[in-house]
């Protein structure tokens, strides 16, 4: 929207955004859509030399999205997906398992397919679970479930020498403590041992976060908690980017709108954090977010130097304008220039 001034202006955009018009494009989501949809089309096709191939360059390269996801971890979901709730069908692990097995049978020192296998074996856990809350789940589907996840969980023990050299076995290990119900020293053990390897492997600390809800083990307070302290052990090399990426997953997975009202977040540390994002990765997707959560934070001047930058509003990150036409109303009674002070921006 770079030179909107006018009310009719800027409301033209959220026409636009309702309408499906702002849509058209490709972004981010078809990106990330994408790298895992050929991973699952190589597995379906036992294109196994492609697999290798995959990983092996998105683990060695270190490979992003444009907006900075790793690949590598978008590659893995297309396998199996992350959140162990992909399927209840007991047809779909067993088929997973037996082209895991052959992966291996055909590249014995592969990495990605020992991880891969280790995921199904625990998915095949949380399909015996059930997709049920905790007080909903069969009392005779426990005790199948705790010996499936202790199969997974002694697996990936096992291939761990050789394995963990790629990050994704810690998130695919942090999915096992949140099935068994790791004392949180035991959490931090694996923590501390992740960042020693690649403290940027977003995904695995998303699944921290999953740990530390109220409706796991934890409470928004430890959310917090381990934001700060997340942020504090990068800052040296990511600011407080950290910091961001937390409650952006936090926001986009649990609280929605509601987020600035459950959490008690820093927003010039968060704004800080989305400053050093977008500087690394300038694309649609990031400079979007970032001025969504301007929005709900009420920081109506950085969302209008924000809402500058932005050609078309992305419906993939603001839905159906709801976020988008109030915050637009505030912006544009704004006086102008409409900009940060300077006391206001991070040092």
């Amino acid at each position: 929207m770079r030179g909107m001034n006018t009310t009719i202006e800027l409301y033209i955009a959220l026409a636009m955004l309702i309408s499906g018009a702002a849509s058209s494009f490709a972004n981010e989501k078809d990106f990330r859509e994408q790298v895992s949809a050929e991973a699952a089309r190589a597995l379906a096709e036992e294109n196994y030399a492609g697999l290798e191939a995959m990983s092996a360059e998105f683990l060695h390269s270190k490979a992003r999205t444009p907006a900075g996801r790793w690949k590598l971890s978008l590659m893995y979901d297309g396998l199996v997906k992350n959140s162990n709730y992909a399927s209840t069908d007991e047809l779909f692990w067993s088929d997973k398992e037996r082209r895991f097995k052959r992966w291996l049978e055909r590249y014995p020192q592969s990495v990605a397919a020992r991880i891969a296998l280790g995921k199904a074996l625990s998915g095949r856990a949380w399909q015996i679970r059930g997709r049920r809350f905790a007080n909903e789940t069969p009392q005779a589907n426990w005790e199948p479930f705790k010996k499936q996840l202790a199969v997974a969980r002694a697996y990936m023990e096992q291939v761990k020498p050789t394995a963990s050299v790629d990050p994704e076995w810690y998130r695919a290990m942090m999915y096992i403590a949140l099935g068994q119900g790791w004392d949180y020293n035991e959490v931090q053990a694996l923590i501390d041992e992740m960042m020693s390897r690649e403290p940027e492997y977003q995904a695995f600390y998303y699944v921290v976060v999953e740990y530390l809800t109220p409706k796991w083990y934890g409470s928004n307070a430890m959310i917090d908690q381990f934001a700060a302290w997340l942020a504090d052990r990068t800052q040296a090399k990511q600011g407080q980017a950290m910091y961001a990426t937390i409650y952006w997953y936090v926001g986009d997975d649990h609280y929605g709108v509601r987020l600035f009202r459950e959490m008690n977040i820093d927003w010039k540390r968060m704004r800080a954090g989305f400053d050093e994002i977008v500087a690394r990765y300038p694309d649609a997707w990031n400079i979007n977010k970032y001025a969504r959560f301007a929005c709900l934070a009420k920081d109506y001047e950085t969302a209008a130097s924000l809402m500058k930058r932005i050609d078309q509003p992305l419906a993939d990150v603001w839905g159906n304008g709801k976020v988008l036409k109030p915050c637009l109303e505030k912006i544009d009674r704004l006086p102008r220039p409409q900009r940060r002070q300077d006391e206001s921006r991070p040092t």
